[in-house]
């Protein structure tokens, strides 16, 4: 078990990947999509990502920024604080050291709660602990 305050980089685009019902797997430790492309895609929505394509929202605002927005997850950085703060009205806070990185973060707390399990690599769907 991990804790999600700690998630970064490929570990934490992984488990938004499960929230989002997103097939993908780590692959020389990037986080790729693996599913069927929808050409069709609404705009707002993630299906549009390319197979084969690093998912990222954690580091690509035109991924990780469509999550805030659906979410209404609100960031802000505090004058003299090093790390971003990101929450949902009433819910779960989280830090970060990017807007991004912390919204994910608050993301992953709020749908799977303070600890998750491992990543598995070739993106099986694996047990989450919720608080």
């Amino acid at each position: 078990m991990m804790l999600t305050k700690d998630l970064i980089g490929p570990d934490l685009d992984w488990h938004v990947a499960q929230i989002e019902k997103m097939p993908v797997k780590i692959v020389d430790s990037k986080c790729i999509y693996v599913g069927r492309v929808d050409t069709w895609a609404n705009p707002g929505s993630l299906k549009g990502i390319l197979t084969g394509q690093p998912f990222n929202p954690s580091t690509r605002h035109g991924i990780g920024g469509l999550i805030m927005d659906r979410e209404y997850i609100g960031t802000a950085k505090w004058i003299g604080q090093d790390e971003w703060t990101a929450c949902y009205e009433n819910g779960p806070r989280a830090w970060g050291p990017t807007r991004l990185v912390a919204a994910m973060r608050c993301f992953v707390m709020h749908h799977r709660g303070w600890q998750v399990s491992a990543v598995d690599p070739d993106g099986a769907k694996v047990e989450m602990q919720i608080y």
